[in-house]
């Protein structure tokens, strides 16, 4: 992983709390990188899907846009406060994982934050299909953030797969331990590397990371269909929602995400 320049956090405008903007300030400030927060908004009821587009139905979504940029100014105040020069972008885009890249290419962002909660297991098919989308596309390091604090020296755990069981390229696990020492040595935290060549792989990997009191999970995907086997299996689902802290995805250099920068499904 390159230096980190620039960040993007995505803010859920919905929420009362924003966990990964916080996540994201808080690596800002060890890195001295540039603080970038969004909002993806889309509604179809300002949408031509059912109405004709017109000037009013077009000023209705400017001003939408313009609340929506004002409320990001609000929640950027502190953080510049702080030292961290911060921007703020409000657009109109959907689906969110298709606006949250377009955005991603358009700012050179070096790494994405974004919220991630527990959910039933009813609820979670629904609610977290934003966050399996970013998995499969997103061309930058993922970080998805849970509620929970990273502590002082916060531990990560780089999950890699020296034996190349699950067919990904040479280089990914090397993306993975870089990754996880680049960002253990910016915030003064303590790094390990897990591997397992049991069946049992994430089982093993979450009782590893709540044995260490993880503060994040690093591990790597390619999108190839083993892989996204194995994301989106009941196995690695169940590993994922009840992982005990954060998880950051890292794809290889190779890797080119299939959205494309203009989105005609927005209008």
């Amino acid at each position: 992983m390159r230096e980190i320049s620039n960040i993007l956090a995505v803010v859920d405008p919905t929420a009362e709390t924003q966990p990964a903007m916080h996540r994201a300030a808080w690596l800002a400030q060890h890195t001295g990188a540039e603080l970038e927060l969004l909002i993806c908004y889309y509604s179809a009821y300002l949408s031509d899907d059912l109405l004709f587009e017109s000037p009013s139905l077009s000023k209705a979504r400017g001003e939408v846009i313009a609340d929506e940029e004002q409320q990001l100014e609000e929640l950027a105040e502190p953080f510049r406060k702080q030292g961290i020069v911060v921007r703020t972008t409000a657009l109109w885009d959907h689906p969110l994982y298709k606006g949250v890249v377009r955005e991603i290419i358009k700012s050179s962002a070096d790494i994405v934050f974004k919220d991630t909660h527990h959910h039933s297991a009813v609820s979670r098919a629904l609610l977290s299909n934003t966050d399996w989308s970013l998995i499969r596309t997103c061309p930058i390091p993922l970080w998805l953030v849970k509620p929970k604090d990273v502590g002082t020296e916060p531990v990560f755990v780089a999950a890699i797969d020296p034996m190349h069981d699950h067919d990904n390229p040479v280089e990914l696990d090397d993306e993975i331990l870089q990754t996880s020492r680049m960002l253990g040595r910016k915030v003064g935290g303590v790094v390990h590397a897990f591997h397992s060549v049991s069946e049992l792989t994430y089982e093993e990997l979450a009782a590893f990371a709540n044995r260490v009191d993880a503060a994040v999970v690093v591990m790597g995907t390619v999108g190839r269909n083993r892989w996204k086997r194995l994301f989106t299996g009941s196995t690695a689902e169940r590993t994922l929602e009840y992982l005990p802290c954060d998880l950051l995805i890292v794809k290889p250099d190779c890797f080119h995400t299939p959205v494309h920068l203009t989105n005609p499904e927005a209008a």
